[in-house]
């Protein structure tokens, strides 16, 4: 009987992925975990940056401060990781998603810092065009949704024009002022996106509560 229940559920975050590009998995993370992950996460930021762990990584652009942007390698938790995996509704999502077929799984962490850069408008797809779903976790338990990672629903395979910024070297949507934008997720849930998904953040002031979140991208193998 779960099982069969944890089919129908995957079958309707999957018609959200079609219909949005994305979907929100809720209350799926104990907040035990979020605190211990961000603060194992942490840790291990300020290791890479001191050279004391090796990563790859992109640091923001704020004046004086040594904070990271985007985390591609060696900045994740390991207790995440594994509730991650041992997840039964996003095994059965990725496991259908996937038709069957294996996936690997890669960990990567980004921040919307005080006075550091946005996330521009874009799609996943601008960077890399293969198949995969984005698994988003917000692991900051404080969000502020006006500075939080945002969404817009955008049909499966509607593709959406970019520029290449040169100073910040990221790709920005053109002409999406149709779209609107909405955080409607919490600490807790997990947020499934594909390449075609709309998102962006906009630039968090100083005063504000710097957001953490962990994302794994699936790719069929």
């Amino acid at each position: 009987m779960e099982k069969r229940r944890q089919e129908e559920l995957a079958k309707e975050h999957l018609k959200n992925l079609s219909k949005e590009s994305h979907t929100i998995i809720s209350n799926q993370l104990s907040k035990t975990v979020l605190i211990d992950s961000e603060k194992e996460i942490l840790a291990k930021e300020q290791c890479i940056i001191n050279k004391r762990l090796v990563g790859t990584y992109r640091l923001d652009k704020i004046r004086g401060k040594k904070v990271i942007y985007h985390a591609y390698s060696g900045c994740f938790s390991e207790a995440l990781t594994a509730s991650i995996k041992e997840n039964p509704l996003l095994s059965t999502i990725l496991a259908q998603y996937f038709d069957g077929f294996d996936y690997s799984l890669t960990a990567e962490v980004f921040w919307i810092n005080q006075g550091g850069m946005a996330i521009p408008p874009h799609q996943d797809r601008s960077y890399d065009s293969e198949k995969q779903l984005s698994i988003i976790v917000p692991l900051s338990l404080n969000i502020n949704s006006k500075y939080a990672m945002s969404y817009s629903g955008v049909e499966k395979g509607t593709t959406i024009d970019h520029n290449l910024s040169i100073s910040n070297m990221v790709y920005y949507a053109k002409s999406i002022q149709q779209y609107a934008f909405s955080a409607n997720y919490r600490p807790t849930d997990i947020i499934l996106h594909t390449e075609y998904s709309l998102h962006k953040s906009r630039s968090m002031p100083k005063n504000e509560k710097r957001i953490t979140y962990a994302r794994y991208v699936a790719r069929k193998k």
